[in-house]
């Protein structure tokens, strides 16, 4: 009987674990396979589009650190 149990155990415990998580893999990778089929499908709308930000990107001005044309010598400060 003790020989039973250590089978039961050792062999057929690790291959429903396997079996379970194989079935588990199929069907996630079929919802995934029927998602992306939707998706090609067009069943789902596009994305809207974002609305226009509260503040105006270029309100602030550009700051030139470099200018080499401000005269010989300044190394481009002054």
């Amino acid at each position: 009987m003790g020989l039973a149990k250590a089978a039961i155990k050792v062999v057929i415990i690790p291959i429903v674990i396997v079996v379970i998580l194989a079935v588990l893999a199929a069907v996630l990778i079929k919802i995934k396979r029927r998602k992306n089929k939707d998706v090609e499908q067009g069943e789902f709308p596009p994305p809207a589009a974002l609305p226009p930000p509260s503040y105006p990107a270029t309100a602030q001005p550009q700051t030139m650190y470099f200018t080499p044309n401000k005269g010989a010598g300044n190394n481009g400060f002054g």
